[in-house]
Parts: C-alpha cells; sequence; structure tokens
C-alpha cells in the first residue's frame, strides 16, 4: 500500500509542484546523499523528510492522510515485532506497551 502511495505521490509531484518546490527538493536531496555515508541517523531523518516533502508537494491533503495512515501502521507493527524498537516517527506507544507479545 505504502509504495503504491509514493508512486502515485511521485507522479503527481512531476505535475503539481512548483517551481521553488522542485529546487527546494533538489538541495534536500544533496543533503540526503551527503548524509548518507557520513551520518546515518541525520540520513534517515533528512530520508524521511525527502520522502514527506514529495508529498506536501502534490498539494494533496487526502493522499498525505493516507501516506500518515500507512506510515503509522507500518511504525506500529515494526515495533511491536522489534524488540527494544524505540522508532517513534509520530506514533506513541500506550502505556506498559513494550513490543512483547501481550502487552
Amino acid at each position: 500500500m505504502r509504495e503504491a502511495l509514493e508512486i502515485q505521490a511521485a507522479k503527481l509531484f512531476t505535475r503539481k509542484a512548483t517551481r521553488s518546490e522542485r529546487a527546494l527538493m533538489q538541495k534536500l536531496a544533496v543533503r540526503v546523499d551527503a548524509a548518507y555515508e557520513s551520518d546515518p541517523v541525520l540520513f534517515a531523518s533528512l530520508h524521511e523528510r525527502f520522502h514527506r516533502r514529495i508529498i506536501e508537494c502534490t498539494h494533496c491533503p487526502a493522499l498525505l492522510k493516507a501516506v500518515e495512515s500507512t506510515q503509522a501502521l507500518w511504525s506500529m507493527w515494526f515495533c511491536a515485532l522489534v524488540p527494544g524498537c524505540r522508532l517513534t516517527l509520530g506514533w506513541k506507544r500506550p502505556p506498559g506497551f513494550d513490543g512483547s507479545p501481550g502487552s
């Protein structure tokens, strides 16, 4: 689902993004590429921001909401399956939830 939404976002971006949005995306892409080798934490943050900006530049609130919903679901499942997961990406665990089965 997430892949399909991101493909649609990329297609819409090519039609809807303004020149200034495209220029800013190019600058952000350079930062993502630079961080890839040097700083994995910064890379992860910039990479997520890059994909989110593509969606925001479509100017389609429904698409942004759909992607956010699938991202929240992915984060929830990832953290439920990976012991000690601290990935939040905007999702907060309920009190007492530690990711172990039955919690």
